[in-house]
């Protein structure tokens, strides 16, 4: 598994200042060492999930909200939101910091077949066959959940979209995924960071692994 080394900001990282961990948890390559509950989160989910090539974790400000409620749902009221349908799976479960592998293996169990976990009273994962759309996941996912917080902050009543409508608009966006490169691409913060959703402060924590094959 390559993961971001403890003490490295997110707008440092490359490819080559990733360190790469074997499966007994031991630096193999790269400088400095993995933060402790990234390691054991992430190498749970790959050890549930051997299909998953790519996991991120953050403490997003608008997922991480919805993650605090007595119901973490995040519910089908934007388009945004349809990208993310069937797609999420519920930890309301959280005990403290991750830090043993006990509790990736128990979180990497919680996220299922799923490609998103609301992690309670935490943050978010993301898990996918490539960084990027790992990274397409967590983007879209912060940006429906900024919709649903605001729209609530009205206290109109929510309009939730047909099942129908839903289920069309899921298999539009999904038929689109190949293409999630190239928002990679465009907001690399190696060229300024244009975009307002990648901060410091929205992305304050990001852990990012992907497993050394890929």
């Amino acid at each position: 598994m390559l993961i971001i080394p403890f003490h490295l900001h997110w707008s440092e990282v490359t490819p080559s200042k990733l360190v790469e961990v074997n499966n007994k948890h031991e630096v193999v390559q790269g400088e400095g060492k993995p933060e402790t509950t990234a390691l054991c989160i992430h190498q749970g989910v790959y050890r549930k999930r051997p299909d998953v090539k790519s996991v991120m974790h953050t403490h997003m400000p608008y997922a991480s909200t919805l993650t605090c409620l007595q119901q973490p749902e995040l519910l089908m009221l934007h388009q945004n939101s349809c990208r993310f349908y069937e797609r999420i799976a519920y930890d309301t479960e959280y005990s403290g910091l991750g830090e043993s592998f006990e509790e990736g293996n128990r979180l990497g169990a919680a996220l299922g077949q799923k490609n998103v976990l609301f992690m309670g009273n935490h943050g978010v994962l993301t898990a996918a066959e490539s960084v990027d759309v790992a990274f397409d996941y967590m983007y879209y996912l912060e940006r429906a959940a900024m919709i649903q917080v605001l729209a609530w902050s009205t206290q109109q009543n929510l309009k939730e979209m047909d099942k129908n409508v839903i289920e069309l608009t899921t298999k539009q966006i999904h038929e689109f995924l190949p293409h999630t490169n190239l928002h990679l691409a465009d907001v690399d913060c190696t060229k300024g960071c244009p975009n307002e959703m990648l901060t410091p402060t929205t992305l304050s924590t990001l852990f990012l692994s992907v497993t050394a094959e890929n």
